[in-house]
């Protein structure tokens, strides 16, 4: 009986270890972007970088449309300090409902249509990331 009562301390306390542990994490990740940092957004098709943008030095929102060969569509709308999808031709538009990101912690990633936005802080080594 007494080492049932001590295994279940011992499974209480790893679980409020594992707990507070993926709290911080999470907290870590959503935490807000450096301001003083200025980032870079690179939008990749089929794993080939299309196109970077310096999200610092947008001044006014605009909208690039990336196409596929096999007639996939993706709208992105870039704004100052953010990027973000705002429509896509997939099925489930779960890259559209990721919303916008101004800096490094998630991509946007639309897996039907190939396309993958990362933002990384500029002065960072882009050889690193691959798609």
């Amino acid at each position: 009986m007494n080492n049932d009562k001590q295994t279940g301390r011992i499974a209480l306390v790893i679980g409020a270890v594992l707990s507070l542990f993926s709290i911080l994490c999470i907290l870590w990740i959503l935490r807000s972007p450096d301001e003083a940092q200025s980032y870079t957004a690179t939008i990749y098709r089929d794993g080939t970088a299309v196109i970077s943008v310096c999200l610092s030095e947008v001044t006014s929102p605009y909208t690039l449309d990336i196409t596929n060969k096999d007639g996939s569509l993706n709208q992105i709308e870039i704004r100052p300090g953010e990027i973000g999808m705002i429509s896509a031709s997939c099925p489930d538009k779960l890259c559209v409902r990721q919303g916008f990101i101004s800096s490094s912690r998630i991509p946007i990633t639309c897996l039907p249509n190939h396309v993958v936005i990362v933002v990384r802080p500029t002065d960072s080594d882009d050889s690193v990331i691959t798609y």
